[in-house]
């Protein structure tokens, strides 16, 4: 009777522990995240793209997708007027930590309309208000905030840096998961190399899940046969520019000189 009791003992927290992995099997892969194309294809035509990310997040999450591109140093220079008359390039700074491309989808307000209240969240965190304060300036301005914004402002313009609230759409899917899906506008002025894909579940403001997954962009075509060979034969490339740029002078000159022997 005794070891009969034992046993069934055993078998309750066997089952307990089997429930219990379960559920954390369950939980681990609540998220599950789809990027196509894989990778990007930057050939003669190319004008941007378009990537689907889609996937599985926890019920109940709010979710945040990023394209982010390697953090690099930028030299520019401040203009301003001289004696009050003339512009001139009057200081140049460097922007160090500068991510090159950075798109952010979210479905829902990563920031209040009080933006200091949010700077400890996670939902803040992954905002370009985040990014700008992790831009540092060498040497130290006065006016930090006001080029940092202006940075920002000139990468927007350029369809870089962009921050999109209720641009992932999510449906009920059950199961303790549910559906996002969003489609990213890459630019194209994109330029190759390694980018990050991130997605972060998010509840109350705090991150409960993350996938990052690294996207290639490479040249295909011609512009990877002229980059090859002006990196690779440069030689070869630059008799080549000179030919073509002999031969673009001598056709405007038969061209020009027809026209003006025609009068």
């Amino acid at each position: 009777m005794k070891w009969k009791n034992v046993n069934i003992g055993i078998s309750i927290v066997i089952i307990c522990f089997l429930c219990f992995a379960g559920g954390l099997v369950k939980c681990a892969s609540a998220m599950e995240v789809k990027i196509e194309p894989s990778t990007l294809l930057l050939g003669t035509f190319y004008r941007g793209a378009d990537i689907k990310i889609s996937g599985t997040v926890p019920v109940g999450s709010d979710v945040v997708v990023r394209f982010i591109g390697n953090k690099k140093d930028l030299h520019l220079k401040k203009k301003g007027k001289v004696l009050g008359l003339l512009w001139m390039n009057l200081d140049t700074f460097t922007f160090k930590g500068v991510p090159n491309v950075c798109l952010i989808y979210s479905s829902k307000k990563l920031v209040s309309d009080d933006k200091q209240c949010d700077v400890e969240s996670d939902a803040w965190k992954l905002s370009l208000l985040a990014l700008e304060s992790h831009i540092s300036i060498e040497p130290e301005p006065e006016d930090r905030t006001f080029l940092v914004e202006e940075l920002v402002k000139m990468k927007k313009l350029e369809g870089l840096y962009v921050e999109q609230e209720h641009a992932v759409g999510i449906t009920e899917r059950g199961e303790g998961a549910e559906k996002f899906e969003a489609h990213v506008k890459v630019p194209s002025s994109l330029t190759p190399g390694k980018y990050m894909v991130e997605v972060y579940a998010l509840q109350d403001g705090k991150i409960i899940d993350s996938k990052i997954t690294p996207i290639n962009a490479k040249l295909v075509g011609l512009p990877a046969f002229l980059y090859n060979l002006a990196f690779e034969h440069a030689l070869l490339y630059g008799l080549l520019a000179t030919i073509v740029a002999i031969l673009g002078g001598l056709l405007m000159g038969v061209i020009f000189g027809a026209g003006k022997g025609a009068h």
